[in-house]
C-alpha cells in the first residue's frame, strides 16, 4: 500500500519539484539552472543530454523519499487523535478528506530536506563544478531549498489522499 501511494506521490512531487526548478530558465538565468549544473557534474563533455542526467536523480531519489513521507504520513493518519493534530479540512463532508495539516508538515519537512540538500550540493557541486558559472552559491542553494519546500508540500497531501484512496481511514 505504501510503495503504491509513494511511486504515485513521489513521481508526482517530483514533477511539480522539476517544474519549479525549470522557472529560473524562463528568466534566463543559466547559473540558476541546478538541473543542468548535476547534470554537467555526471557527464561533463555532453552539453546536450547534462540536463536530463540532472532529472533522472531528481525523479529516482523524490520517488525514494516519498516512502519516507508516506510512512510518516500513515503514521499521523493512524494517530491523528492521539497526537491531537488540528483538523483544517477542506470540503469535510467528501469521501476522502483534504486536511490541510499534512501539506503544512511537508513544508517543515520539505524545508529540513531542502537545507539538507543545499549543503549537499553545495560541498559536492558547486565548490568542485568544472565551469565557473555554477560558483554562485545563493541561487542555487535557494533553488534547492524552495523546490524542496514545494516537494514536502505535494508529497504529503498527495500521500494522504492516495492513502485514504487505497484504503486508510484517518482515525
Amino acid at each position: 500500500m505504501i510503495l503504491l501511494s509513494s511511486l504515485f506521490a513521489g513521481l508526482i512531487a517530483s514533477a511539480v519539484m522539476l517544474m519549479s526548478l525549470y522557472i529560473p530558465m524562463l528568466w534566463n538565468c543559466d547559473y540558476c539552472d541546478v538541473l543542468n549544473a548535476i547534470g554537467l557534474v555526471m557527464k561533463p563533455k555532453s552539453k546536450t543530454s547534462a540536463r536530463l542526467f540532472g532529472i533522472i536523480p531528481y525523479l529516482l531519489v523524490g520517488v525514494l523519499f516519498a516512502i519516507v513521507y508516506g510512512w510518516f504520513t500513515l503514521s499521523l493518519m493512524k494517530n491523528v487523535h492521539t497526537l491531537n493534530l488540528p483538523q483544517l479540512l477542506i470540503f469535510p463532508e467528501s469521501p476522502i478528506s483534504i486536511n490541510l495539516v499534512f501539506p503544512l508538515l511537508g513544508l517543515v519537512v520539505g524545508l529540513g530536506q531542502g537545507v539538507i540538500a543545499a549543503l549537499l550540493v553545495t560541498i559536492l557541486v558547486i565548490e568542485h563544478h568544472p565551469l565557473e558559472r555554477f560558483h554562485n552559491r545563493y541561487t542555487l542553494v535557494f533553488s534547492q531549498v524552495a523546490s524542496h519546500l514545494i516537494f514536502g508540500m505535494v508529497v504529503m497531501l498527495a500521500q494522504s489522499l492516495f492513502l485514504q484512496v487505497l484504503g486508510t481511514s484517518i482515525s
